[in-house]
């Protein structure tokens, strides 16, 4: 399991977090050490903490003792909100045989969908060994859960009208995502996404096996959130916008696999078959840009040639100057019907001879949701 470190964090230095649990068994203090990878497309390193050790309400983060190199005066800052989304994945996905703690009160249901501010179960303060406090921001979040719907060589996004041209896919949400797919024919379209605005169209490449056997996708968890500055406005996508993120470039970084909470690896040679609860199948991840650029009319730029290059990811709780707008920030993660790729030798329909196997991993986004539902849950669940 991993948490996101502030940037002053020093590569190596060891990070003690103090849990307070909803069990007692689930007390503790748990060391971690950060690794020097960026964590959730911002700047922050990221800490390793035992991956059985499920996430408790409250956190306290403390430094044991300052570096030579590093501001003391400033306030030690720790990230949890990607940890204590963990407790609410485990419930929400009925994994691990782990009972709901009363702590979660701010989760609920509406229509099919988990909704939440996950500040109700995060940091209540973050503690310095030099003694100085910080509050964390409010982190908003919500999450969509969509089904496999179909598999086909084709990317209506890269290669629109022309079907059979893209190495094969995997479709998620919308049941209608094809070659021929038109915005107007998406938002008509049906959806396997337990939010049933959720219409848009996800899709990644296809997850083979040594002999080219597709292995099948169990189901995908889309977070949106408001990084990467939680008091800043975040504007919702518009209709028809459209945009790819992951591949060999950000491989274990900013895409990549895990075993449902530990580090993002660059290849989908890895082994979950530990029998953990909650870790058990093989996962890809891939973390979306989230600022945009605006056009001449200051609107919002739906696309680029490349599909990648209208959007840019933030840093230091801002976006960058040419990309000022803050997006929702999408995380996809997939989970696989596979527990030990390193034996079933996976690797993906996008992967080239020679490449490292999964390494080519990315995902596909296609706003085609009800606009009216995505545009209330970003006002009341990331700008609230």
């Amino acid at each position: 399991m991993t948490s996101a470190c502030p940037s002053i964090c020093a590569i190596g230095s060891e990070v003690v977090l103090h849990a307070r649990g909803t069990s007692p068994k689930r007390y503790g203090t748990f060391r971690a050490r950060c690794s020097g990878l960026p964590s959730e497309g911002s700047d922050d390193r990221t800490c390793s903490v035992p991956r059985d050790v499920v996430p408790p309400s409250r956190f306290i983060a403390s430094r044991r003792r300052p570096h030579a190199h590093e501001d003391t005066s400033q306030p030690f800052r720790i990230a949890i909100p990607s940890i204590a989304l963990r407790t609410f994945d485990r419930y929400a996905d009925n994994k691990g045989g782990i009972g709901r703690p009363a702590g979660l009160a701010g989760s609920r249901t509406e229509g099919g969908r988990t909704v939440r501010r996950s500040w109700l179960v995060i940091i209540l303060g973050l503690t310095v060994i030099t003694g100085g406090v910080t509050t964390a921001q409010a982190e908003g979040v919500f999450t969509t859960d969509c089904f496999a719907s179909h598999r086909a060589p084709d990317d209506p996004i890269v290669y629109p009208g022309q079907p059979g041209a893209s190495h094969s896919h995997d479709f998620f949400g919308n049941t209608t995502t094809d070659a021929s797919s038109t915005y107007a024919s998406m938002i008509a379209g049906g959806t396997n996404c337990e939010e049933p605005g959720d219409t848009a169209g996800y899709w990644a490449p296809t997850l083979l096996a040594r002999d080219g056997t597709p292995i099948a996708p169990r189901r995908i968890k889309v977070y949106y959130r408001d990084t990467p500055n939680p008091s800043g406005h975040v504007t919702p996508f518009p209709p028809d916008f459209r945009m790819i993120a992951g591949g060999m470039a950000s491989a274990g970084v900013l895409s990549g696999w895990n075993c449902d909470g530990t580090a993002l690896a660059p290849t989908a040679l890895i082994d979950c078959s530990g029998g953990t609860p909650g870790t058990t199948y093989v996962r890809g991840s891939i973390i979306f840009p989230m600022c945009g650029q605006l056009n001449a009319a200051g609107n919002v730029v739906k696309d680029s040639g490349d599909h990648r290059s209208h959007v840019a990811y933030g840093a230091r709780k801002a976006c960058p100057a040419d990309h000022p707008v803050q997006l929702p920030a999408i995380k996809v993660n997939i989970r696989y019907g596979v527990s030990n790729c390193i034996a079933a030798g996976c690797h993906l329909s996008s992967d080239m001879p020679g490449d490292v196997p999964g390494s080519t991993l990315h995902a596909d986004f296609w706003n085609t949701w009800d606009q009216a539902t995505l545009e209330q849950l970003v006002n009341t669940q990331l700008n609230a």
